[in-house]
């Protein structure tokens, strides 16, 4: 279960009066940007737990070692709440604001310095939040989609091993099946681009990460490089020089490449786009951890956006919508692969009786008496919208995206198709499914991108949703519009054999009804349902697929898993 924490802020140790921007910047400048970085980097991975985004011993020591003993005690003192002065949102913001206010050659900070410890401090001062509380109910949920989602997304827990089976799947056992024109073969563009077999280029991510995975305090004092990246960290594999130069090119580069990049692309201080692209930062022939989130999701995220920098403007926009197919197909591959046919009962892409070339929707759920009509959305959402602090873009790309752009997009399509096969008076049958026994519908919508899990997304949709629908009309009950991303989807997989979907989201409806919530909270954080056990176990189906996955990689890098000598070999 998510649980809220409160980070301390320069504020509160000075009498409540914040540090300017200005004086953050100027007491930054005193420090070595290298320096800096990796501090950065080693207290991001000190906080980092297999099981939860941080430590809270490892943070409360780095607390007693870089404060004086008097201000670590306060900073530590119990309280009612859960308090951090380290976290990985400020931590990404240092290094950001490092990039371009220090230099090389700045001083080193001396620990414990009360000086160099309120820099972090001070960084929390900086991260943007919205204070102005919009009128209309719409807005309020989408001023907190926009406060939130930052937040959301530094505080997740990435596996990533699922963000490798989750590509791997998509990628070589959806994409061949999805029938398109044009059709992009994206393991072959991405070669073509890169110069890496897309498979070498999981496998390189796959070793690079168990490189990091593991960060000891002990050996990283005795040598730093213990906790790097080298090109002699592959010699063991068969992956020619030449790709493995390509691999560490693609993924790193120096302080000074990233700050040029910076002050191209920059969204604002939640924007962190820079790091997702280059999660390796080089220091000599040393590459070192950014951040390991950003580096597994470089997997999934790296063959996408390294195509569509390719494509001219019109092209991306195809490329965008073949995208959206191969979603579609992967997650309802995923809902077969977990349902029995009985208790849930899949309907791929159904259509209209009267209308054979048009369909419903991507799929139909049957679950006893209800079903849920299910929209797949592969959208991508700019940096500027998810991290801009901007509600009013952020709306603006959810309805461009999710509610109607060019041409209907899931909310609408959800609410017509909807309408037409429930109306009282002549309604349209679906080929192929007898909707006669079905009296409650639910409409869900399943994103690719984690917005639709974040605080307010569900609630602001299903207002959209309930703008165009004409309830008086229909002689079914239709519930109001869920919405999830692809990992809560691939969660539920777990409870989808012994548990209706429909039973899910109408516990998670209750829940979010009896608390005034009105949906606004995500699935698996809503406290209270108790259809939702066990809520932290890795998707089965995905965990299985684990195994032949990483048995190919170990084949794709031609190790041998039982060599007792691995540290010199990715395993």
């Amino acid at each position: 279960m998510a649980k809220a924490a409160v980070y301390f802020t320069y504020a509160e140790l000075h009498d409540d009066v914040p540090s300017s921007l200005e004086d953050f910047r100027a007491r930054l400048s005193e420090f070595s940007r290298i320096k800096l970085l990796h501090i950065c980097s080693v207290i991001n991975a000190a906080l980092r737990e297999d099981e939860d985004p941080r430590s809270r011993k490892a943070h409360d020591r780095l607390v007693r070692e870089v404060f004086s003993q008097k201000t670590a005690a306060q900073l530590l003192k119990p309280g009612e709440n859960v308090r951090f002065v380290f976290h990985r949102q400020q931590l990404l913001f240092v290094m950001k604001e490092s990039l371009l206010n220090c230099r090389d050659d700045g001083r080193i900070p001396a620990v414990p310095e009360d000086t160099f410890g309120e820099l972090f401090l001070m960084a929390s001062d900086h991260l943007p939040l919205q204070t102005t509380n919009p009128d209309t109910l719409e807005d309020k949920f989408v001023w907190l989609a926009a406060n939130l989602l930052p937040v959301q997304e530094a505080s997740a827990f990435n596996n990533f091993d699922l963000s490798i089976v989750r590509s791997q799947l998509m990628l070589f056992e959806a994409l061949p099946k999805v029938e398109s024109k044009p059709h992009y073969d994206i393991p072959a563009m991405f070669e073509g681009i890169t110069g890496m077999p897309l498979m070498t280029f999981h496998s390189l991510e796959f070793g690079a990460l168990t490189k990091f995975m593991k960060f000891d305090a002990e050996r990283f004092a005795q040598n730093p490089r213990n906790y790097s990246l080298q090109r002699e960290w592959f010699s063991s594999t068969n992956v020619p020089t030449a790709q493995v130069d390509a691999f560490l090119n693609f993924s790193s580069s120096t302080p000074d490449q990233l700050a040029s990049e910076l002050l191209k692309h920059n969204s604002g201080p939640n924007d962190y786009t820079i790091f997702r692209d280059k999660p390796l930062f080089r220091d000599g022939d040393n590459l070192f951890l950014v951040d390991f989130s950003f580096l597994a999701e470089k997997i999934e995220s790296a063959p996408f956006w390294t195509i569509h920098s390719t494509l001219g403007h019109a092209e991306r926009k195809e490329f965008h919508s073949f995208w959206g197919r191969v979603f579609e197909r992967y997650g309802n591959d995923l809902l077969e692969s977990a349902v029995d046919g009985h208790l849930n009962a899949l309907y791929r892409n159904p259509v209209f009786d009267s209308r054979p070339n048009e369909e419903v929707c991507d799929a139909i759920l049957v679950c006893g008496d209800s079903a849920a009509f299910i929209e797949f959305k592969g959208a991508t959402f700019t940096a500027k919208a998810k991290y801009g602090n901007d509600p009013a873009l952020l709306r603006s790309e959810l309805d461009r995206k999710l509610v109607r752009g060019d041409k209907r997009q899931a909310v609408e399509q959800l609410c017509c198709s909807i309408q037409a096969v429930c109306r009282r008076t002549d309604p349209e049958r679906i080929r192929g499914l007898d909707l006669n026994r079905i009296a409650t519908i639910f409409p869900l919508i399943i994103t690719r991108d984690d917005v639709g899990s974040t605080v307010g997304v569900n609630a602001f949709l299903n207002c959209r949703f309930q703008e165009g629908f004409n309830r008086k009309e229909m002689f079914k009950t239709v519930t109001p519009l869920f919405c999830i991303s692809s990992g809560d989807l691939e969660r539920l997989t777990n409870y989808l054999g012994e548990a209706k979907l429909t039973d899910i989201l109408e516990a998670h409806y209750r829940v979010c009804r009896r608390r005034g919530k009105y949906l606004s909270e995500p699935l698996f954080t809503t406290e209270g349902n108790k259809m939702l056990d066990n809520r932290r176990a890795k998707p089965r189906i995905l965990t299985e697929a684990w195994k032949g996955v990483g048995n190919k990689m170990i084949d794709q890098l031609g190790l041998n898993p039982e060599d007792e000598n691995s540290e010199k070999k990715p395993i």
